[in-house]
């Protein structure tokens, strides 16, 4: 955080603790969203709203930070998939952060295994997007 102003260096949206998400640029074109807990259908409000404000800037590349997520359910994963597909669309992709067994169990067991990148560790997903 900058200390002059209080908020994050390249911020695209401020940290929306009431809405329940993050969004911040990263990167040219490539924003880090973060949905706190599992990705389950409480959450799916929040990463719509959070997709909608990506889609507000001019970013086709976005990392999903889930490294807190124990469970993922096909509502989420379905949420995924649409936002993967308009970042297609721009040339661009979604990436998913998850060293989660259950999360990669979900994606295989609803067919949705292989649809968008999935990075053990936020460090290999920023240097695969941002950096690769």
């Amino acid at each position: 955080m900058s200390s002059a102003t209080g908020e994050w260096p390249g911020t695209a949206h401020k940290h929306a603790e009431q809405e329940g998400y993050a969004v911040v640029r990263v990167g040219p074109g490539c924003l880090l969203v973060a949905v706190p807990g599992d990705l389950d259908d409480e959450a799916v409000g929040a990463l719509r709203r959070a997709f909608g404000v990506v889609a507000t800037h001019d970013a086709s590349w976005v990392i999903l930070d889930a490294r807190d997520a124990r469970f993922a359910d096909k509502t989420a994963l379905y949420a995924l998939v649409r936002e993967h597909t308009r970042l297609r669309g721009r040339g661009g992709s979604l990436t998913l952060v998850s060293s989660v067994p259950a999360i990669h169990d979900s994606l295989r067991l609803s067919g949705l295994a292989g649809c968008f990148p999935i990075s053990p560790t936020l460090d290999a997903a920023l240097d695969a997007v941002v950096f690769g």
